[in-house]
């Protein structure tokens, strides 16, 4: 069978999740429990975020296996171990922000991991959204 010249062929670039999650993807962080987006004045709350199938997002869970093996048992009973885990993770994948307050409320925060790791260790909510809005596939998906 030949290859025939077909205008209408598309290339398989739309399957290339790893570029995707490469690239990443912007959160709009929402009001607790509302789909309504928050901005702080005009400035609106988001996170630039790698998906899953990023090169930073696997290197990190590599690197959590290897030191899950080390870990002792003191470690694997605190009661903050898996926010901490999780916090951990977002820090490797999150690559910037817009929106967030200093503490003293009188201007933005400069986006580094370790005010991301700050921010995310007290506020919930907003460790809830970043996990849902990375198992959603969709938001690291071109075309």
């Amino acid at each position: 069978m030949t290859d025939k010249k077909d205008n209408n062929i598309i290339g398989l670039d739309i399957f290339d999740t790893v570029s995707a999650s490469n690239k990443g993807s912007v959160l709009h962080f929402c009001k607790p429990g509302t789909d309504e987006e928050f901005f702080n004045g005009d400035t609106p709350l988001t996170v630039h975020v790698l998906g899953i199938e990023s090169d930073a997002y696997t290197a990190h869970v590599a690197k959590q296996e290897r030191a899950d093996k080390n870990e002792d048992k003191k470690s694997r009973n605190d009661p903050l171990r898996d926010v901490k885990r999780d916090v951990a993770l977002y820090c490797a994948i999150v690559t910037g922000w817009t929106g967030f307050p200093n503490p003293e409320k009188t201007g933005m925060l400069k986006f580094s991991k370790a005010a991301l790791e700050e921010v995310l260790m007290s506020h919930a909510d907003l460790r809830h959204q970043l996990r849902n809005f990375l198992l959603n596939r969709k938001n690291f998906i071109n075309g």
